[in-house]
């Protein structure tokens, strides 16, 4: 079993599937949220598979979240410039820009095969 290239799973927002928010009340540790984020990558790691018929395909939870992006495009010295704008920075909660709680996130991914989209399931986990 190998793991795909980094390529393999750019990801940009069309191609997100799902994206499931866990809401937690204040009991729950930020050391429990991320035993269940490791828990979830270490039972199921994202790694390749043959199937009956001698086909690869890939899954499983990512190591680390994998990022979403949508293309910007900006006015660089008169020249536009296409760039990604990427949801990575996204990891707290906060109202009126008072810190309500960490964000954990992790990412199933399903590829088909080599020449698929992958399709990504994200898991949020969150205290309010």
């Amino acid at each position: 079993m190998i793991l795909p290239s980094e390529s393999d799973l750019e990801r940009h927002v069309t191609k997100l599937m799902v994206r499931k928010i866990i809401k937690t009340d204040s009991h729950l540790s930020e050391e429990l949220a991320q035993k269940f984020i490791d828990d979830s990558y270490n039972n199921n790691s994202y790694l390749e598979h043959i199937d009956s018929n001698n086909n690869k395909n890939w899954r499983g939870y990512t190591l680390k979240y994998i990022s979403s992006f949508k293309y910007k495009t900006e006015l660089i010295s008169g020249e536009k410039v296409r760039t990604k704008d990427f949801d990575e920075d996204i990891d707290e909660l906060k109202e009126d820009d008072l810190f309500i709680s960490k964000i954990f996130k992790n990412t199933y991914v399903v590829k088909k095969d080599a020449l698929t989209n992958p399709k990504f399931v994200d898991t949020f986990i969150c205290q309010i």
